[in-house]
């Protein structure tokens, strides 16, 4: 669990900010949907879980343990942030 879980926010965590960062949706709206999930209780996704779990036949596995930890909103949210801080490619080449 010690690899697979920060190895996988990692991964997830940086494809996701990246692409926040790239795509532009009216507003951020996309980005703002995703952020309220910071404001959502565990406990609230405590039965949706379970029953996703046991529906998949992962139940009681160490994939099911691993699988509902790989996102992390607060992670996404500090990279799209640093992404936005860096130029894109079309901004350094008028700036040139």
């Amino acid at each position: 669990m010690v690899a697979v879980i920060p190895g996988g926010q990692l991964v997830f965590s940086v494809l996701a900010a990246y692409a926040f960062r790239a795509f532009r949706s009216p507003a951020g709206s996309a980005f703002l949907v995703y952020l309220s999930t910071l404001m959502v209780p565990q406990v609230v996704t405590l039965v949706p879980l379970y029953t996703l779990m046991a529906q998949t036949g992962l139940r009681n596995t160490f994939w099911a343990w691993s699988c509902r930890r790989l996102r992390s909103p607060y992670a996404i949210f500090l990279l799209r942030e640093y992404f936005r801080g860096t130029p894109r490619r079309a901004d350094r080449r008028r700036a040139a």
